[in-house]
């Protein structure tokens, strides 16, 4: 899970340590990488996954504590917003529990 936020959700880096889409559509293939790319980035705020023409990350769902306007806020460029996006539902008792117990540290628990 990544923090969300404008400086690790840049519009432009300098760098690229694992390579998603690359600058989009056919990218992958033109540059010789094996597998379909990434298919979903999970954040702090919501769910990131690629549009299936241009893969162009866009928001698809979001947690009950965020919105939509707080995520395109920590996006740094001008995040589309998938027409079937809604609102992740809140986890149930049982989730929450298997949750808890994989999650020894409390990392994963929003202060």
């Amino acid at each position: 899970m990544v923090t969300h936020e404008p400086k690790r959700f840049a519009e432009k880096v300098t760098y690229i340590s694992s390579p998603g889409f690359l600058d989009g559509g056919n990218a992958r293939d033109k540059y010789g990488f094996v597998g379909g790319g990434p298919s979903a980035i999970i954040t702090t705020l919501g769910i990131l996954r690629p549009d299936p023409v241009t893969k162009e990350f866009q928001l698809d769902a979001w947690y009950p504590f965020s919105s939509i306007e707080e995520i395109k806020a920590a996006t740094g460029w001008d995040l589309k917003v998938s027409p079937d996006a809604l609102v992740v539902p809140e986890p149930s008792a049982l989730e929450l529990a298997a949750l808890r117990k994989v999650d020894e540290t409390g990392a994963l628990r929003k202060a």
